[in-house]
């Protein structure tokens, strides 16, 4: 899904603030830096102290040496400018593309920092996006903070961020020109708007505990609750189910069946999975993964269900 260019068309159409012309993303949120990331020989390089603090770790720097180093809980990585050798905890570890400096900036490899971190790293190849996630997301989006739930955008900083979070959702309402579902949670409920209209926001089923992917836009004065432009539906962890809302959604007017897009069932069909992974894909370079050929029957027979970022 290609979330940089929703974030555009939704400032557009709601008057909310851009994300910004950026290609790293950490836990939701734009990292702001004033030497953009780059791409050197297929990997991505960004500045150290906007990455290193952006996953909470404290910044060092031997300007004798030329090394930088982070430091986050027991974990220590130590780069010099142009070695393709890395430290971790003392332990040496070969590198692609070695740290440099750009523009007077020190560069170091988006990936290999985030996952010596314990980060997870998915790259959006037609937006030149690195988005990084740390131990409180879900494939590239934030749980949702309680802050947003009581406060405004301008209050609690949020704006535009992606966000999930799990909860009931109602049937379908209308808020002017746009369709829009609550999702009840443990903290408060969401309105979750459909200005594109989007096929799974009409399929999820109502007064079911759902995993709701969204941009978050802020505090409705109007509907009196946090609201978000949606995004996709996620996959719950199987001890999810059984919980319960906030408070029961109203009485919901008829919703009408809106056809869906689907993917084609054709058993033999092939798909791209890796051995671990929960979704089947039908891009073989989705999210720059590295993925292996399999038939849509081996997948859907593994439990697999689609990757909604790349469902044809």
């Amino acid at each position: 899904m290609k979330k940089r260019l929703f974030a555009l068309a939704m400032a557009s159409l709601l008057a909310v603030g851009s994300a910004g012309a950026t290609s790293l993303i950490v836990d939701g949120k734009t990292v702001q830096s004033d030497v953009p990331p780059v791409i050197t020989d297929g990997r991505t390089l960004v500045p150290v102290r906007a990455l290193f603090e952006s996953l909470g770790a404290t910044v060092g720097w031997d300007d004798a040496t030329q090394t930088a180093t982070a430091t986050k809980g027991g974990t220590v990585i130590s780069m010099q400018i142009g070695s393709q050798t890395a430290y971790v905890n003392g332990a040496a570890t070969s590198l692609d593309v070695p740290a440099q400096t750009v523009d007077g900036r020190t560069m170091v490899p988006a990936r290999f920092v985030a996952e010596s971190l314990g980060a997870q790293v998915t790259w959006e190849a037609d937006t030149d996006t690195v988005y990084i996630a740390t131990t409180d997301n879900y494939d590239g989006y934030r749980l949702a903070p309680q802050i947003i739930y009581t406060t405004s955008a301008n209050e609690n900083g949020y704006g535009d961020t992606y966000m999930y979070a799990d909860g009931v959702l109602s049937g379908i309402r209308t808020l002017d020109a746009y369709d829009y579902r609550v999702l009840s949670t443990a903290n408060g409920n969401i309105a979750i708007l459909n200005p594109f209209y989007l096929s799974s926001f009409y399929d999820a089923a109502s007064g079911r505990t759902s995993r709701v992917c969204f941009m978050y836009l802020g505090f409705s004065e109007v509907l009196n609750m946090a609201s978000g432009a949606y995004m996709e539906l996620g996959e719950l962890p199987q001890d999810v189910s059984s919980q319960q809302p906030v408070e029961t959604p109203a009485q919901d007017a008829p919703v009408q069946d809106t056809p869906a897009s689907t993917p084609s069932n054709n058993e033999s069909r092939t798909v791209y999975i890796t051995k671990t992974g929960k979704r089947y894909h039908y891009d073989s370079n989705c999210n720059g993964g590295t993925y292996i050929a399999s038939t849509l029957a081996e997948a859907q027979a593994r439990g697999l269900t689609p990757c909604q970022k790349c469902v044809q």
